[in-house]
């Protein structure tokens, strides 16, 4: 299976924080995906790929133009896609960039993780381009969730996720105990630009 994390494009008032760092989660997730799988992992780091910030309108662009950021989603092809939401200011706007991933890619299943993801749960799943929601710490979820995904095994046997049943009502599984700093590989710093 071919996984694609993606670290998204976003518009702020302000030009620190966040803007800055390294999507590290990912880099986590896709290291543990490299070491534990057979899947081909890619990191698509919108911010770290742009280099500058853009005024657009009252706000700085945050990352790739999102027409962009498309297009390369749509190249890549992949059979799994999944994204950052780490803060709730920026949160709506990602769920629409969601929603265009969606469209270009329908059948394809989108997996968001993060603080935002992991908080706002109730809110985030009922989205409906959003079919998992990894819960808390999501490398060993990550691993597990691609196996069953794979297999068309069970979902309700996957800890720390949240998906919708066939009638679409919301599911959350148990949550994950929490990991081992000390079993996790290096970031994946070489799939970020």
């Amino acid at each position: 299976m071919n996984v694609l994390l993606i670290n998204p494009t976003y518009h702020s008032f302000f030009s620190l924080g966040l803007s800055f760092s390294e999507p590290l989660g990912l880099a986590y997730i896709a290291a543990v995906l490299e070491r534990d799988t057979t899947h081909k992992v890619e990191i698509l780091d919108s911010v770290g790929l742009d280099g500058a910030f853009e005024k657009e309108g009252r706000t700085l662009r945050i990352g790739l133009p999102v027409a962009e950021l498309l297009g390369i989603i749509k190249e890549k092809n992949p059979d799994l896609i999944g994204a950052s939401l780490i803060t709730s200011l920026y949160s709506e706007e990602i769920i629409k960039f969601l929603v265009e991933i969606k469209k270009i890619k329908p059948e394809t299943p989108l997996v968001i993780g993060g603080a935002h993801a992991t908080l706002e749960w109730k809110k985030c799943i009922l989205e409906p381009a959003v079919d998992f929601i990894v819960c808390g710490e999501g490398e060993a979820t990550m691993v597990e969730l691609l196996k069953v995904i794979e297999e068309k095994g069970n979902l309700h046997d996957v800890q720390g996720i949240i998906f919708k049943d066939r009638n679409g009502t919301p599911v959350r599984t148990p949550d994950r105990p929490p990991i081992d700093i000390e079993t996790l590989p290096f970031p994946a710093r070489h799939l970020l630009p």
